[in-house]
């Protein structure tokens, strides 16, 4: 169910779906000859879909033979995924309950979508914009005051047959904490409308049939130019963020704050991971390009930059959030894995925040990545010793006010169902 695409909804609802016979007829029909029958290439993760309608082939044929299921041997990894993992931390280490209901850390009957609650908000403010209720949208001011409330009425009935989804606002919303910006969020939704024509034209190829733009804007100069949209429709989406993602705003404000104050001093960055590994950054402004010419090739030109022994104040900061969102990421993959090896599971697949292994261990695999991640922010305060520990260091006086926090009952997290589904 979940490499297929139903990943977001309950888990009885997805085993459901996969015990149709329809569903499973089709995926024995695929292990039988996936050439002839290609619906796996219309899965989410095909590959991985395919990989296991040949796995279900070989269950189904381990029974036929009179044998009992719970006696199959099955290879396929069975992934969990964190739920926007930069923003799981956030939301730990500020004890966010708000950003923390949103990225799964509480429980629910279902699992949440941060992806979609910035889409819906979008969605609504476009609504609005359209209906004629502005005073609705919280920048409406400056809306008007870029594309004026004609241009911006057009561009929200344009956007909503187009379609507002949570495709659209992912990658925006997942890379927040590892540095993305309004502009970055404009280069997303200049793909996800590339994106969208490039699947309709697939379609309409294997098809046969004729499709034409699925949207209506112009590179050229008219009513709906289509830079305009992309950014009318980034200017939005940066405000739905903020809506939805408060606490990984304010500590991601704070690290860069007390990074600024540390470069200023001419002095590199340093903090401890919660596993005890020490990180150190140190970046340095570089001499003016050198061209070297030569011969190699038919001729080569090579442009050489030199570090100085300079800190580069704008580097550093704007490197240091997601270098130590990034640590914090790492310190729970070591921390889990260790935990996995201490409870007799050691075979896993690993990649950032995706743990997989056979689906025998899911259940056991699931409750020692969420203690390894509770056990981890209960154990380590990582947002104040940041700061102490660049303090005591250099023996100043940071003067930067801590990020609030929020009133997130971390143990509940061990009861979350869907903090990794």
């Amino acid at each position: 169910a979940n490499v297929w695409g139903w990943d977001k909804e309950d888990f009885d609802t997805r085993v459901s779906r996969c015990e149709t016979s329809e569903f499973m007829e089709m995926c024995l029909d695929i292990a039988a000859d996936p050439v002839t029958f290609t619906d796996w290439t219309n899965a989410d993760k095909p590959w991985q879909f395919l990989a296991w309608c040949y796995e279900y082939a070989k269950l189904i044929e381990h029974k036929e033979e009179g044998l009992e299921a719970s006696t199959f041997i099955s290879h396929v990894a069975v992934a969990m995924d964190g739920s926007c993992s930069g923003i799981q931390h956030y939301s730990a280490m500020l004890r966010d309950e708000i950003g923390g209901k949103e990225v799964n850390l509480t429980p629910s009957d279902k699992p949440q979508d941060i992806y979609r609650a910035v889409s819906d908000h979008v969605n609504n403010w476009m609504q609005a914009i359209t209906d004629g209720y502005t005073q609705d949208v919280p920048m409406w001011g400056d809306i008007e005051e870029k594309f004026t409330a004609v241009k911006a009425y057009k561009l929200s009935e344009e956007w909503q047959e187009i379609g507002i989804t949570r495709s659209m606002t992912k990658k925006p919303v997942m890379t927040l904490p590892y540095g993305s910006s309004q502009l970055t969020c404009r280069d997303s939704i200049s793909d996800y409308l590339r994106d969208i024509q490039e699947k309709s034209d697939r379609k309409a190829l294997a098809s046969r049939q004729h499709v034409g733009k699925v949207h209506n804007f112009t590179e050229k100069v008219g009513d709906m130019p289509l830079q305009d949209a992309i950014s009318f429709a980034s200017m939005l989406t940066w405000k739905g963020i903020s809506e939805v993602v408060v606490a990984a705003k304010a500590g991601m404000k704070y690290i860069k704050a007390v990074t600024s104050q540390v470069s200023a001093l001419g002095q590199s960055l340093e903090w401890t991971t919660p596993t005890g590994f020490i990180v150190s950054q140190s970046i340095f402004e570089v001499n003016e390009d050198k061209q070297v010419f030569t011969n190699m090739l038919g001729g080569c030109k090579f442009r050489v930059k030199e570090d100085t022994k300079k800190i580069d104040v704008r580097r550093m900061g704007s490197s240091c959030a997601p270098n130590f969102v990034h640590s914090m990421d790492a310190s729970h993959l070591i921390l889990s894995t260790c935990s996995f090896e201490n409870n007799s599971i050691k075979d896993i697949a690993v990649i950032h925040d995706s743990f997989g292994t056979h689906a025998g261990n899911t259940a056991k695999l699931r409750t020692l990545l969420s203690g390894a991640f509770v056990d981890m922010y209960q154990q380590n305060d990582v947002i104040t010793k940041f700061k102490e520990e660049n303090e005591e260091r250099l023996m100043v006086e940071i003067d930067v006010e801590m990020p609030l926090r929020g009133s997130l009952e971390l143990e509940d997290v061990r009861e979350s169902l869907y903090c990794f589904g």
